[in-house]
């Protein structure tokens, strides 16, 4: 394992996982970067605080994972993590610092990581994680993953309710701003796209909640897809 700067043979660590760091303060960020060091098969292509952004014309970094530390909140958290994937051309997400509690990991879970690692664990079992979600594998404690099982199936039978009167007529705005939210934008990011006043994004939401009758934007957009009011992959361009 090695930290690439300048450049570097691609073919030589071809094999490597690809590993972006991000944190705000670089003593964190670098200090990661060399606890990895000899762990078999991680290369750590990029370390960078969370301020930075990938600069206009330039192609985002290619990686596999990245490593952000977790944060309670759930809408911060989901901001974050998509910023992350559009500078790391859609690498998965592994949050470090988790707190053993529920509510913490589900925000980890449901923000859109792929794993994560509680804030005891040492740098073997770090890579260990992120050789697991490199391979699409799931760790989860058995009280965590019945929960996620109940959740579901409470969406379900959210989404299940018959379409009679739950599909009202949207306006050309709302279908639009429908679609950005099924896209993965944010309500700063769709107020930038349109030209709208946040507040106006905002209000505009709630109407679209209210008329599919679900309770947050991530159960909207799982509808409208379900039953085509919006196209999937429509990407934020």
């Amino acid at each position: 394992m090695g930290i690439m700067a300048g450049n570097v043979d691609e073919a030589a660590v071809s094999a490597d996982i690809r590993i972006g760091i991000v944190h705000p303060f670089r003593v964190v960020r670098e200090a990661l970067a060399w606890s990895l060091l000899g762990e078999p098969g991680i290369f750590v292509v990029d370390v960078a605080s969370e301020s930075r952004s990938t600069p206009q014309g330039h192609m985002p970094i290619e990686a596999d994972i990245v490593l952000i530390e977790a944060t309670p909140e759930f809408e911060a958290f989901e901001a974050r993590i998509q910023g992350v994937k559009r500078r790391y051309h859609g690498a998965k997400v592994v949050a470090f610092g988790v707190t053993n509690s529920r509510n913490d990991i589900l925000v980890c879970i449901e923000a859109g990581a792929s794993a994560y690692t509680l804030s005891d664990v040492s740098p073997g079992e770090l890579a260990d994680t992120m050789r697991s979600a490199h391979r699409g594998g799931v760790v989860c404690p058995p009280e965590i993953s019945s929960y996620l099982f109940e959740r579901l199936a409470t969406v379900r039978r959210e989404l299940g309710v018959k379409q009679e009167g739950k599909q009202e007529q949207f306006t050309r705005r709302e279908s639009q701003i429908l679609q950005l939210l099924a896209d993965g934008l944010s309500n700063k990011e769709i107020a930038s796209r349109l030209d709208l006043e946040l507040q106006t994004v905002k209000n505009y939401v709630h109407n679209i909640l209210e008329k599919l009758r679900v309770q947050n934007r991530r159960a909207a957009a799982a509808y409208a897809l379900s039953v085509g009011l919006v196209e999937a992959g429509s990407g934020r361009n």
